[in-house]
């Protein structure tokens, strides 16, 4: 029997409006949902979870653990319901600024998967808990970003 992976997946979750003599105001959330799958459906569950069809990795230190994020490899070329679209007809796609323990900032785009890595390249479960997680956003390590804004 394939055991369980459990990972997190974080969307952000961005509105952008005009407030009468303000101009445009952007407010900013980051939506966590849990994502388990067996060993064998990985790769589905990470499609799943980014709504995507290809993904990239990338792994970094976060929190003093070694912690890998999937998300979206065309991320920044999509043109459909991933683009968000401001009251004044603009165009966006939202994302994450991710800060690692070195201080290299990563700009990611879309939902993103926290998970772990073993030594044979096979997903293993998130090192980090959604408790970190919320603490790293709180401490903007991980934030909300809008990475392209077009008319």
């Amino acid at each position: 029997m394939s055991k369980t992976i459990n990972m997190i997946a974080i969307k952000p979750d961005i509105t952008i409006r005009s407030l009468a003599g303000a101009g445009m105001v952007r407010t900013a959330n980051c939506v966590i949902s849990d994502v388990q799958c067996s060993e064998d459906k990985a790769l589905d569950a990470f499609y799943q979870a980014i709504n995507c069809d290809l993904i990239d990795i990338l792994t970094f230190n976060l929190n003093g653990k070694e912690v890998s994020i999937a998300f979206d490899d065309n991320g920044l070329f999509r043109t459909d319901e991933a683009l968000g679209v401001a009251e004044d007809g603009r165009g966006y796609i939202s994302g994450w600024t991710i800060t690692d323990d070195a201080g290299d900032a990563f700009h990611i785009p879309g939902t993103v998967v926290f998970h772990g890595v073993d030594e044979d390249g096979e997903t293993i479960d998130s090192p980090i808990s959604e408790d970190e997680i919320r603490n790293l956003y709180a401490r903007g390590q991980i934030r909300p970003a809008l990475l392209i804004e077009f008319n």
